[in-house]
């Protein structure tokens, strides 16, 4: 029984003094890309070039798709 409780003594310290390997937390950054006039707007995706597309009311009520390239 000491043998065992010794044995689990040390793969708990051994298992402690082992680190956790921590990445960096990635940075965003919101834009507000506005309405088109209308009441909202939202996002559907965004591609590995920047490039947003979604949609947006006009004051009139459409909704227009649309594509946003680098928050322009």
């Amino acid at each position: 029984m000491k043998t065992i409780r010794s044995i689990l003594l040390v793969l708990c310290l051994c298992a402690m003094s082992v680190g956790t390997v921590s990445a960096d937390t990635p940075e965003y950054h919101a834009i507000d890309l506005g309405t088109l006039g209308g009441f909202g707007s939202f996002s559907a995706d965004i591609n590995d070039h920047g490039q947003i597309v979604g949609a947006a009311s006009t004051v009139s009520e459409a909704v227009h798709a649309f594509i946003s390239d680098n928050g322009v």
